[in-house]
């Protein structure tokens, strides 16, 4: 059985054999031929790359702020999580925003993680 393992540059891409012998090797940093004939089109492919980036990224952001605020609810750290939580709505507002999510699924998202908070603080 083969896999395809991914070099943390993105740029090549391995075959290897089940025992770890190099099979085929391609690198992705050449430039792909567009299958758009207008001009418009290719810019417009280039502006979704650009977007789908900077979307993943800020995508990102959110779930790992979201996981700093469990960590600190688990590790029972009740200082940090007020500037934790101030910071995860801040960037839930500024996705809802940028119409990266819905507004309703930003409030309902602050919501919960604000009950979560409030429970550790009770149980504690």
């Amino acid at each position: 059985m083969s896999l395809i393992r991914w070099e943390k540059n993105l740029k090549k891409t391995e075959l290897t054999h089940r025992g770890g012998t190099k099979i085929w090797t391609a690198s992705l940093d050449r430039k792909v031929p567009s299958l758009a004939n207008i001009k418009s089109s290719e810019k417009d492919i280039r502006r979704t790359k650009r977007r789908n980036a900077a979307n993943s990224q800020n995508r990102n952001r959110l779930r790992t702020q979201a996981k700093k605020i469990l960590k600190a609810i688990h590790d029972g750290e009740k200082e940090s999580l007020k500037g934790l939580y101030s910071e995860y709505a801040s960037l839930l507002d500024k996705a809802a925003n940028t119409n990266l999510i819905h507004s309703k699924n930003a409030d309902r998202k602050k919501s919960r993680m604000a009950l979560r908070i409030h429970r550790q603080a009770a149980g504690a």
